[in-house]
C-alpha cells in the first residue's frame, strides 16, 4: 500500500510520467527497459534512479563548465595524442577502478599490444557544459548506470588541465 502512495504521489508531484514523459529526448519506458535489462532494476527504483539522472545533468548543464577526466593508455606521459582528446570521460575520478582499467587496455591493446596497466594515463580537462552530448550520456546511463560516462559531442572548447600517470596521481 505504501508502494501505491509513494508512486501516486510523485505522478501528482509532476514528477516523471512513466508512458508520456521523456528525459534528454528518451522515453521514460525506453530508459526503464533498459535499467531493468541491465541492472535488473524494477520500475519504482528506476524512475527514481531516472529522475536524479536527470537533476543531476540539469544542474551540471547550469554551469559554464565541468573537470572531466579520461583514462588513455600511452608509453610515456609525452607520448599521450593531446590533439585527438576523445569523447568519452568522466566527472568521477574515482570511477577508475581495476575492472575499468583493465577493460580499457583490452581496448587500446587492439592498436598497440605492448601496452600495459602501467602505461595508463589520466587526462584531465575542463570542458564547456554545451559540448555535453546530454542525449547520448542519458542513453548510456540507461545501459550502464553504474559508470559515470559523460560524452563530448564537440571536444573543440575543451581545455586540458593536467595529464598526469595513473598509478602515481593522487592529483584530482
Amino acid at each position: 500500500m505504501k508502494l501505491i502512495i509513494e508512486s501516486w504521489r510523485r505522478f501528482a508531484d509532476g514528477a516523471i510520467d512513466t508512458y508520456n514523459s521523456t528525459v534528454y529526448g528518451h522515453k521514460v519506458e525506453d530508459l526503464l527497459r533498459n535499467l531493468k535489462r541491465g541492472e535488473g532494476i524494477y520500475e519504482d527504483e528506476g524512475l527514481e534512479m531516472i529522475e536524479f539522472q536527470k537533476d543531476y545533468l540539469e544542474g551540471m548543464s547550469k554551469k559554464p563548465s565541468v573537470e572531466l577526466y579520461r583514462a588513455v593508455f600511452a608509453k610515456s606521459i609525452d607520448d599521450v595524442d593531446r590533439s585527438n582528446l576523445g569523447h568519452h570521460y568522466t566527472d568521477d575520478y574515482d570511477s577508475f577502478t581495476l575492472q575499468m582499467m583493465e577493460s580499457l587496455l583490452s581496448q587500446a591493446r587492439q592498436e598497440n599490444p605492448s601496452l600495459a596497466l602501467e602505461d595508463a594515463r589520466i587526462i584531465k580537462v575542463s570542458a564547456p557544459t554545451n559540448a555535453i552530448d546530454y542525449e547520448e550520456v542519458m542513453r548510456t546511463w540507461s545501459l550502464f548506470p553504474y559508470e559515470y560516462e559523460i560524452t563530448l559531442g564537440d571536444t573543440g572548447g575543451v581545455e586540458i588541465l593536467d595529464v598526469d600517470d595513473a598509478y602515481e596521481s593522487s592529483r584530482r
